[in-house]
């Protein structure tokens, strides 16, 4: 919680969650739908649940995975705003920061689920710097001045973007 705490100024009072699945915590198969929904629900829950003790209750959901419709119940359950993928978000701008969630490594970097948005997609460029969705959505969103303040997902992120 202190870590989240540290990040997190007290006028960063909307929050925006965006969530993908392959780098969730304890995540090394991609084959049993149920577990995978799981793990993915059970990162955001222990998140949306740390900033819910912090004090911050606006927060909305935006889910990166496949259709975008996987964190679509939970949300629904939880009375959490939802998008369903990007192209749903018509109000970035009105975001404080944003959260990225279950991210993984893109396209040739060594991961367990390394790849950029769609397996037959093999290179994302931003000017001509080779980018994974991870990068991308920190410039999309530095694009409407909302900072991308924490990162979760699996080992091979973090070395992507050291």
């Amino acid at each position: 919680m202190g870590r989240i705490d540290n990040i997190l100024g007290k006028d960063m009072k909307k929050i925006l969650l965006i969530a993908d699945m392959e780098g969730c915590c304890g995540l090394y198969d991609m084959t049993d739908a149920k577990e995978c929904r799981y793990r993915m629900e059970s990162e955001l829950k222990y998140i949306l649940d740390t900033l819910h003790q912090m004090g911050y209750v606006d927060m909305a959901v935006l889910d990166c995975h496949n259709d975008g419709k996987t964190l679509m119940s939970f949300c629904e359950e939880n009375n959490i705003k939802f998008y369903n993928h990007i192209w749903s978000l018509n109000d970035a701008q009105e975001y404080d920061c944003a959260f990225l969630i279950g991210f993984h490594s893109k396209k040739g970097v060594e991961g367990y689920f390394s790849h950029t948005i769609r397996p037959d997609i093999d290179q994302v460029l931003l000017g001509e710097n080779d980018i994974g969705e991870v990068e991308l959505l920190i410039n999309w969103m530095a694009f409407y001045g909302v900072p991308v303040v924490y990162i979760s997902g699996d080992e091979s992120v973090k070395s992507e973007l050291e």
